[in-house]
Formats: C-alpha cells, sequence, structure tokens
C-alpha cells in the first residue's frame, strides 16, 4: 500500500542523530524536498541574503553558513521553533574550531536529538488519530495476521477479489469471505462492481496498545510458518537472526543505523505501485 509521501526524507533530527553534517540534510532539501528543483538554490541564496555561489561552497564543504544566514535557511524550508533552534546546533557543532566546543555541542545535540526522538516515537502524541475501530472490533483484526494482509492487499487491483486472495494467500475462499465481510461492515474496506477496495476508515495502532504485542507476533510467527512450510528462503526474500554481545554504547549506535534503514526503506515504499505485498519486521533489542 503506498502511503502518503513525506515532504522529508528523515526529519532534522532523525538526520542529525547518525552524526551527519547539517550540509547533508540542506542538500537533500534542495534536490528532493517540497522546495526543491530546478532554481533551488538561486533561491534559497536570496532568501538567505547570500551568493548563490556562497550556498555551492558551503555544500562542497568548502565554507559554512553564519548564524544569521543558517537561521535563514531553517525558515526557508518551514523548520518549527524548536527544529530551527536544534538545526542552529547543528551548523555550530560543525562550525566549531576546537575540540571542546565541538564536545560541547555534540552533547547539546545528542540530548536535544533523544528528546526529540522519545516524543516522536508515539504518534498519537502529535497526530489527533480518529479511532477506527472499537475494541471488541480491534481484537478480532489482530486475532490473526490474515486480517491485517487481506486489508492490505485490496490495494493491488490485481488481488480485489476473493479468489484471487485465496489462491495468493492460501487461504480457504470461506475464511476469505468472512474477513471480507468484517472488513466491509468495520468500514475498512468497500464493495463496488464486483470488487472489494480499501475504505474510508483508517487504522492506527499506538505503541501502548493492549494488541501491539499481538500485532508483532502475528507477523514473526508469519514469517516462521512461511519458512517452515516452504522449507527454504526465495531468492528475493531476506531474513536474518543472530544473537551477539555489544559494548553498552554501541546498543543505540546499531539501533540508530537501523533507524536509518527503515527510513530509507519506508520513503522507497511510499511511491512504490501497489503490485505485491510484503512483510517487514525488525528486530533490535537487549536479550
Amino acid at each position: 500500500m503506498n502511503l502518503t509521501k513525506s515532504s522529508e526524507f528523515l526529519d532534522i533530527y532523525d538526520h542529525a542523530s547518525y552524526g551527519s553534517s547539517y550540509k547533508t540534510w540542506v542538500s537533500w532539501q534542495l534536490d528532493h524536498g517540497p522546495k526543491g528543483g530546478r532554481g533551488a538554490r538561486k533561491s534559497l541564496a536570496a532568501f538567505a541574503e547570500c551568493q548563490i555561489s556562497h550556498v555551492a561552497n558551503v555544500l562542497n564543504d568548502d565554507a559554512h553558513f553564519s548564524l544569521e544566514q543558517a537561521e535563514r535557511v531553517g525558515s526557508y524550508f518551514g523548520l518549527g521553533a524548536g527544529e530551527l533552534e536544534f538545526f542552529l546546533l547543528l551548523v555550530q557543532w560543525n562550525r566549531a574550531g576546537t575540540k571542546n566546543l565541538t564536545e560541547l555541542y555534540a552533547s547539546q545535540i545528542h540530548r536535544a536529538a533523544a528528546r526529540a526522538i522519545e516524543s516522536r516515537r508515539n504518534l498519537k502524541d502529535r497526530v489527533p488519530i480518529r479511532r477506527a475501530l472499537e475494541r471488541e472490533q480491534e481484537a478480532v483484526y489482530y486475532s490473526s495476521w490474515q486480517y491485517a494482509a487481506i486489508h492490505v492487499l485490496l490495494s493491488v487491483p490485481s488481488l480485489q477479489t476473493p479468489e484471487a486472495l485465496s489462491k495468493s494467500l492460501s487461504i480457504s475462499r470461506d475464511r476469505i469471505d468472512k474477513i471480507l465481510e468484517f472488513l466491509c461492515q468495520t468500514g475498512l474496506a468497500k464493495y463496488s462492481e464486483g470488487r472489494f477496495e480499501i475504505g474510508p476508515q483508517h487504522l492506527h495502532l499506538a505503541s501502548d496498545s493492549p494488541f501491539i504485542m499481538r500485532h508483532h507476533v502475528n507477523w514473526r510467527t508469519r514469517v516462521a510458518t512461511k519458512l517452515e512450510t516452504e522449507g527454504t528462503a526465495k531468492a528475493s526474500d531476506l531474513h536474518y537472526s543472530s544473537v551477539v554481545t555489544v559494548g553498552a554504547k554501541d546498543v543505540d549506535r546499531v539501533r540508530e543505523i537501523l533507524t536509518k534503514a527503515l527510513a530509507e526503506s519506508i520513503e522507497v515504499i511510499k511511491t512504490s505501485p501497489e503490485e505485491a505485498g510484503a512483510i517487514l519486521n525488525i528486530d533490535w533489542m537487549k536479550i
């Protein structure tokens, strides 16, 4: 299922948490952001009250924006007050000329990014979510991976009939019919001209939902069952499991690497046509 395209590859907090220069973020915005494209550097230079050659030198890592210019750059890209303050911290970190000053700004950036990312992990804290299902209906939906699988596959034109879903998922026609009836009753699906499509209701599972663990278990169980049934993984699949020991500081470092990879993958998914269903599971946790 295609997701609504985001205006940013990573928000400024996520990007900076990997230690990247603010210049990388600015460069991506100029190339791919909502104000990117032809003439973007000229427009940014005019807004920041500097020469376009200076913008080029900054992006080529031959110069830095002044704090005054950086404030205008952040405003140009529509950063909010907190994001703009953080962006200025990044600029000062990159401009710092001594080890002590660099470490001071790095410490401030780490704390600010950690606070921001933690507050954004739970979407309900910043986006009003309209409950699509009653608690009893949620219990049914998350009772099996089959409900979510059929729900999301309704976005694939070739899988919008019970027959096609039954063949694709190897689920009996009776079971498919029962799940489609449930999805239509809850507004998660709709029937029109002989085909089922995704309905007007939206579904969001908060991180503190009593069904969150069932959701995770459902899809990990599905992967395990698929491997046992088929006996071997397909060439197009990727499965990796390992138990390791790492340094305490590297626990967060690996999490950030995986988070970045996830964000990049989601960007691909957002613009990808609905042609097939896939499962995305990532686990990284202390034993």
